[in-house]
């Protein structure tokens, strides 16, 4: 497996609304050797299942699900 030539990182918590369409919008960029790394926050809503079906569809996405730890201190 080769390294892609760009990495995509988001963060998400309960963005059901909003996640299946910014997934979709990287997947629909015509330069294709990305990796999409999500970091799902302790979504409680339908966040993490839709995220992990997409995985499975989708091989360059990466999907780090957490406990809900936050983005980080400022």
């Amino acid at each position: 497996m080769s390294i892609p030539a760009i990495s995509v990182y988001m963060t998400v918590k309960n963005g059901l609304p909003w996640i299946e369409s910014a997934v979709k919008s990287i997947q629909d960029q015509t330069f294709q050797d990305w990796e999409l790394v999500i970091v799902d926050d302790g979504s409680t809503d339908n966040t993490l299942e839709i995220l992990e079906r997409m995985k499975n569809e989708d091989p360059r996405i990466i999907l780090i699900p957490t406990k809900g730890v936050g983005r980080g201190k400022l």
